[in-house]
């Protein structure tokens, strides 16, 4: 493993020019993963790539996506999140813990990950090498955006690590924004805790993972912003859905935000 301490890059502006406008336009739109992939593929080849957040009690994978492969970036998570997270130490040392929080750059190749971690995800999935854009969070874990290089696409050479050196701050940037605006904390919102109160004393009968389901479409997210912070499938959220909508008597999500909004009025 290879780790280096990023800075904005010395690179002259328009260089940048056009890896900034594509990153910056796919920006809160739910084809970022898609539409951003395909930018940073046109300066150094990766075929897939997520951004999550691990090492504290909640891990998150907020966007997920392949290039001109089929995508298994999610059944990746569901496997990582099974168990193993909890022995993953790729950020446990290299300075992440730093209170600085430096913004590292890491290269591993798929010999340099443990098993059970490598059999069951890198040579399942035909990953060679990673290499991950990362900084410790204020208040507690690691925010990652992880690059994969797959078996057809050969090795990662040094020319390619000094470009995403380059390029490193301002796609964590970018990833990062668009975190920031697609992403809310239910256990930090205050509403949240009102809201399941409000459908609780509509359906007492509603299950954890059908009340789950329904904040976070209240929230604003997608049934892939769902399935990735909770870790399930998007067909198993809509499932949920389904279920849940059904105990309460709506068939909408319009519906569902006007029974909370009647919720909080009569509060």
């Amino acid at each position: 493993m290879q780790s280096w301490t990023l800075t904005p890059a010395a690179t002259p502006a328009g260089a940048l020019a056009e890896f900034a406008t594509g990153l910056i336009h796919a920006i809160g739109l739910p084809s970022f993963g898609a539409n951003a992939l395909a930018v940073v593929n046109d300066t150094v080849p990766f075929a897939s790539w997520s951004i999550y957040r691990v090492g504290d009690v909640s891990p998150r994978m907020y966007v997920s996506a392949a290039h001109r492969i089929p995508d298994t970036t999610r059944d990746c998570w569901r496997v990582y999140l099974a168990g193993l997270h909890r022995r993953d130490p790729t950020f446990r040392s290299h300075g992440l813990s730093n209170a600085e929080r430096p913004l590292l750059l890491g290269h591993w190749r798929a010999e340099d990950i443990r098993r059970p971690h490598r059999e069951q995800i890198y040579e399942r999935h035909g990953m060679r090498e990673r290499v991950s854009i990362a900084q410790a969070c204020a208040n507690g874990g690691v925010l990652a955006v992880n690059l994969y290089r797959h078996d057809h696409q050969g090795a990662v050479r040094p020319a390619e690590l000094r470009e995403l050196q380059a390029i490193g701050p301002l796609l964590f940037a970018c990833a990062q924004r668009h975190v920031a605006l697609t992403t809310t904390s239910l256990s930090a919102s205050a509403a949240a805790p009102a809201q399941r109160d409000t459908l609780l004393a509509r359906c007492p009968s509603l299950t954890p993972r059908e009340l789950d389901v329904c904040l976070r479409l209240a929230q604003g997210l997608t049934f892939d912003g769902i399935a990735a912070d909770l870790g399930i499938s998007a067909t198993t959220a809509k499932t949920y859905r389904n279920r849940a909508f059904a105990r309460l008597g709506i068939q909408h999500r319009n519906q569902l935000f006007k029974l909370l909004l009647d919720g909080a009025t009569n509060a």
